[in-house]
């Protein structure tokens, strides 16, 4: 979480808050009805994929056909996005206020305070994989968009290309940047490792191997990261 203190992980039915030094649980609350009653296959059992916004105001919980929203403060359901997809790239605001989704077939904007879409950023296309989501929102100063083949980052004031990664042997799954707007993150081969990027120069910096991993998230001072497994185990990795 935000505070750089917590990490929030599902156990069964619960969405639980755990202290990082103890590691033990300090508040839990139950998930949503509808969280519950979409589950599905995708998120592999109780492997439900996870969202933290940076202001520390939501966490949001995917199921097969959205997400909900979940006061960060009390953990209690505050209310469902249904665009009728399941989720599996978002990026909240620095703010909080707004909530990006890649929805499948296009990307969006959602407003959290309403739960009501308010921008349609990619129309329809089974085979755009561009993820304009993937935006730095502490830094605000990179661009970062997925293509079949690539990572392309650029700067956002010139609009210039800084680097492009290529992936012709492996998926990018999930991404991630920190705080400082100095790592990028991402979950590649399917979920088989954790790769680090320097952000400013595209030099590779680090693989971390060992298990299968659904999702990531950086602590709030950039220097450690957060990976849930498959296997129901949340593990902290140092940030090179």
């Amino acid at each position: 979480m935000a505070d750089g203190q917590h990490l929030i992980t599902v156990e069964g039915e619960q969405l639980v808050k755990v202290d990082v030094a103890s590691r033990l649980p300090v508040q839990v609350a139950p998930l949503s009805a509808i969280t519950l009653a979409n589950r599905g296959s995708y998120t592999y059992g109780y492997a439900t994929r996870l969202f933290v916004d940076p202001a520390g105001v939501w966490i949001a919980v995917g199921d097969t056909t959205g997400l909900t929203l979940h006061d960060a403060k009390t953990l209690q359901p505050v209310r469902h996005l249904t665009p009728g997809h399941p989720v599996f790239h978002t990026l909240f605001s620095a703010n909080g206020e707004r909530l990006i989704l890649h929805e499948v077939t296009f990307t969006a904007v959602w407003n959290t305070a309403t739960g009501v879409p308010e921008q349609l950023l990619w129309g329809p296309s089974e085979y755009d994989y561009a993820f304009e989501l993937s935006r730095n929102p502490a830094a605000d100063r990179l661009d970062i968009r997925f293509v079949p083949d690539s990572l392309i980052v650029t700067d956002r004031a010139s609009g210039a290309v800084r680097f492009t990664l290529e992936r012709p042997r492996y998926s990018f799954d999930d991404m991630t940047i920190n705080a400082q707007g100095t790592r990028l993150a991402a979950i590649v081969g399917y979920g088989k490792a954790i790769k680090f990027w320097n952000l400013d120069s595209g030099q590779l910096l680090a693989e971390y191997t060992g298990y299968r991993i659904s999702d990531i998230a950086f602590s709030l001072d950039g220097r450690s990261l957060a990976s849930g497994g498959y296997d129901g185990t949340v593990r902290i990795w140092p940030v090179p």
